[in-house]
Order: structure tokens, then sequence, then C-alpha cells
């Protein structure tokens, strides 16, 4: 199992922080297209254009859904916003 330092869950989630703000993620450490979008103040579609474009890694799941690796989106975010 792959841990997330610093990630929380909704419940957590609380003030302006974007950091505070993860959202959900698996035991794998593996977020949705709108949990990237909550943490980047995006439209879901923005982060799955970006995965098209090669900006950011995804993987697909057998039934073809777009997960993202929470340490990668955690690591570009603190690169836009230090």
């Amino acid at each position: 199992m792959t841990t997330v330092r610093g990630a929380t869950t909704e419940e957590d989630a609380g003030g302006s922080d974007p950091f505070a703000e993860a959202g959900r993620f698996d035991r794998r450490g593996l977020m949705t297209p709108s949990d990237v979008a909550r943490l980047f103040r995006v439209k879901p579609k923005t982060v799955v254009r970006w995965a098209d474009e090669g900006l950011l890694t995804v993987i697909r799941t057998p039934g073809g859904h777009r997960r993202f690796l929470a340490d990668e989106v955690h690591r570009s975010l603190r690169v836009i916003m230090p």
C-alpha cells in the first residue's frame, strides 16, 4: 500500500489551503480527474486534456477510467503554487 503524505480526506479538508483540499484517494495513492481538478481549481476536462498532452501521467483502470498518481499531482502543484 502506498501512502500519500499530506493528503487528507474530505472530512478533514478545511480552509482555503489547496493541499488540504486533496479530496479522496484510494489505498494505492491514485486520484480521479475530479480530485485533481479540485486541487488545481480547474474543470475535470482540463485535467483529461493535460493527461492527453502528456503533462500528467495517467493510469487506466480495467474499466477504462483515468487515475493519476497522487505524489506526482502534489509535486506538480507545488511547482506552480510554491
